[in-house]
């Protein structure tokens, strides 16, 4: 079986700007760290699951909250992960307020 990549980092920053999530906010959906998104975003491979959510919710047109409610996240983890999707805020500016 040969090895291929599933999201190059062209499809992967693609999917993230259609996808309109932020590092943290991507972070917090995979439950992975930020330096992991942010090794993504620079070209290391994006696992094949991960990968294929961004791309079925691209095509889709599917919301985080309807992948979250499908994948049965319970509500106050849901309302975090929510809650930080968006945020624009910097980590060091998050972690001030």
């Amino acid at each position: 079986m040969v090895n291929q990549r599933t999201m190059d980092a062209e499809r992967f920053h693609e999917a993230l700007e259609q996808l309109g999530f932020t590092i943290r906010g991507l972070a917090y959906f995979f439950g992975v760290a930020e330096r992991t998104v942010l090794r993504w975003i620079e070209g290391d491979h994006v696992p094949r699951p991960n990968a294929m959510v961004m791309q079925l919710m691209v095509a889709k047109k599917l919301s985080a909250e309807e992948v979250l409610t499908i994948a049965k996240v319970r509500p106050a983890q849901l309302k975090f992960i929510l809650s930080h999707l968006y945020d624009r805020r910097s980590p060091e500016k998050h972690a001030e307020g």
